[in-house]
């Protein structure tokens, strides 16, 4: 368990903290949820797609 407090990011334009390595990497939390969403559209597609040639 962490000593650290949770942080909350609720706000889209929110930058998202990144590790030390990646310190030039800018990442917003409406960012993240386009990429998350977008992947279930193309996993729907290709499900979709995969019953289509059966």
């Amino acid at each position: 368990m962490s000593d650290r407090p949770t942080a909350v990011y609720d706000q889209p334009k929110a930058q998202l903290p990144v590790p030390d390595f990646a310190k030039d990497f800018s990442l917003t939390v409406e960012d993240l949820f386009s990429w998350l969403l977008d992947e279930k559209k193309l996993k729907l597609i290709s499900t979709t797609n995969a019953c289509d040639r059966t």
